[in-house]
């Protein structure tokens, strides 16, 4: 797909700027003290990596064939209307199903992710196609706080203005890193981001736009 984008737009000889979105997931994994920027390693450890890093390298090559194109990698997003399949949707659907006399079934909430609102991560996208000379062409996107999961379970049931549950940890995942903590300093030095958005009221908004809820 990245292919014929960029080959049409060095046949139509456009001139706009291309967003090319990567992942997170790129890199080889962070701790509280070493936190992962731009240049960090970046290693394949899946499928999906794999083909982020790929259209990542093709970005690159079509950069010197004179696209102008820009890779962002964004890490955790969270906000409204936000799909299952993700922490916040996911937890959420089990504190509302919770029962009080029962354990609430979870999976490794000691993780540490960066979680960052949908519409700042929109709002760096469009400050990165306004930038009149971007000085690198990959970007972090992220809101330098690193949160675990026992602090989305909070604020999720602070949301739905219920207690926190006793847990039961179901399923871990061997290949997950304890800890993703990541720099924007190059985003912020260059376009002034930084995200509006408290967690809290991305949580609150994730809440209240679920069909039928009411607090």
């Amino acid at each position: 797909m990245a292919t014929h984008l960029f080959e049409k737009m060095l046949r139509e000889d456009w001139r706009g700027r291309a967003i090319i979105v990567s992942s997170d997931a790129v890199y080889a994994g962070s701790t509280l003290d070493n936190i992962s920027t731009e240049g960090s390693p970046v290693v394949a450890t899946s499928p999906y990596v794999v083909s982020k890093l790929l259209v990542e390298n093709q970005t690159a090559y079509y950069a010197r064939r004179g696209i102008d194109a820009l890779v962002v990698r964004p890490f955790n997003h969270i906000g409204p209307r936000q799909r299952r399949g993700f922490i916040v949707p996911d937890l959420t659907a089990k504190v509302l199903q919770w029962q009080f006399d029962t354990t609430l079934s979870v999976g490794n909430l000691d993780s540490a992710r960066d979680y960052t609102d949908v519409r700042d991560i929109a709002c760096a996208y469009q400050l990165l196609l306004e930038l009149d000379k971007p000085r690198f062409i990959t970007y972090n996107v992220c809101s330098e706080m690193t949160r675990s999961g026992w602090n989305v379970l909070e604020a999720v049931c602070k949301a739905l203005q219920k207690p926190m549950p006793p847990t039961e940890v179901r399923a871990i995942r061997a290949i997950d890193p304890l800890v993703i903590a990541a720099s924007s300093e190059r985003l912020r030095v260059e376009t002034g981001w930084r995200p509006a958005i408290e967690f809290q009221t991305s949580i609150n908004d994730y809440v209240s736009g679920i069909r039928g809820f009411r607090s």
